[in-house]
């Protein structure tokens, strides 16, 4: 009996909690766009790295080498320049001139552009797998 005693004197009322405000459809829009903004941002700063360019200038030319009208030659010359590009740019790649078999392989490459007679398709593709290895652990 003590405690409805209690209960009917108490001076508190019991006020229910207040519900939170709800959040705007334009702040979550406002999120999202954000979010996307920024991803797009670093995706075309990912994509312009110049060992990423590299890479892709070599899966096309993987591509135009299964092609059978195009000249292994020309698929050379597009390694040549994409190693001298990402050579220029990316330092810690420039130590590899210091690695035992660097001066066989960029001797291969510009033999391969540089001579006077057609590159085996073979040769080309050696090259360009040795070439990709290098960039992908360089």
């Amino acid at each position: 009996m003590a405690k409805e005693k209690l209960i009917a004197m108490q001076w508190v009322e019991v006020m229910p909690p207040v519900t939170p405000e709800p959040v705007s459809v334009w702040v979550w829009i406002l999120a999202g766009v954000l979010l996307l903004g920024i991803t797009a941002i670093l995706w075309r700063l990912w994509r312009r790295r110049p060992r990423q360019c590299a890479l892709r200038q070599l899966r096309q030319c993987e591509k135009q080498l299964r092609d059978t009208a195009t000249q292994p030659k020309l698929v050379a010359c597009q390694m040549y320049r994409a190693v001298q590009t990402v050579m220029r740019r990316i330092p810690t790649l420039q130590s590899q001139r210091f690695d035992p078999a660097w001066p066989d392989y960029y001797r291969r490459l510009a033999q391969c552009v540089f001579h006077a007679r057609q590159p085996d398709r073979a040769e080309v593709q050696l090259l360009l797998q040795e070439t990709r290895d290098r960039l992908r652990h360089g």
